[in-house]
């Protein structure tokens, strides 16, 4: 999570002081091309993860996007879809026959998504350093309260799980309809609504500062 501060917010007021909402439709502009770029990224990694054809992807993703208004600085980006069937990945031989082995590759090999995940560390330790030495940004309290915050989200995740690990079968058995849509579709939207419900209710036992947030925006 992107978060501007107040002190920013100041500087930029004072900078765009004469431009009628100009501190405002800077922050949008800016909230906004981050959110476009991060919808681009998304898919740039999967691809680069998975052998998966673009059209396979674009069309089991289903991709929202919340912009940011002068009237209201904040914005998302959220992904949903379906799993994807082995054929659409890197199948070989492409045609069916007798006694023929078939083999699926589901992700790149050649040490592409390590050497990929190896860039993107270097890049986010760059970008640390970097942020590091600006006096607006304190770094080692955002990087504390991020990685905090992802350790607790790992752990709410892995609880919310456990309910699906030994029911997940039970689920699956009532949907046999031979519709794969119906299937799997009524799997994954009854799945999805007991690990959302099990993730929400720890976070309002936790009493989480990000829903709290999120509940007073709706309220508004």
């Amino acid at each position: 999570m992107i978060e501007i501060t107040s002190d920013t917010i100041e500087r930029v007021e004072t900078l765009l002081a004469g431009v009628p909402k100009g501190a405002e439709r800077a922050f949008t502009n800016a909230i906004n091309r981050g959110l476009s770029h991060t919808k681009t990224q998304a898919f740039k990694q999967v691809k680069a993860v998975y052998a998966v054809k673009q059209s396979a992807l674009n069309e089991a993703t289903k991709t929202r996007v919340q912009k940011a208004s002068s009237g209201n600085l904040a914005g998302y980006v959220s992904f949903s879809g379906v799993k994807i069937p082995l054929y659409k990945f890197s199948v070989s031989p492409k045609e069916p026959g007798k006694k023929r082995k078939v083999r699926a590759g589901v992700m790149k090999g050649g040490g592409i998504a390590l050497s990929l995940s190896i860039a993107s560390a270097v890049n986010t330790a760059f970008l640390f350093i970097f942020l590091n030495k600006s006096k607006d940004i304190a770094v080692g309290t955002v990087v504390k309260s991020t990685l905090f915050y992802a350790a607790k989200m790992c752990v709410f995740s892995a609880i919310a799980s456990i309910p699906l690990i030994f029911f997940g079968a039970n689920i699956s058995s009532l949907f046999s309809t031979g519709n794969r849509l119906i299937d799997d579709g009524g799997y994954l939207a009854i799945t999805a609504a007991i690990f959302a419900a099990i993730g929400v209710l720890l976070l309002v036992l936790t009493k989480d500062p990000l829903l709290k947030m999120i509940l007073k925006k709706v309220k508004r």
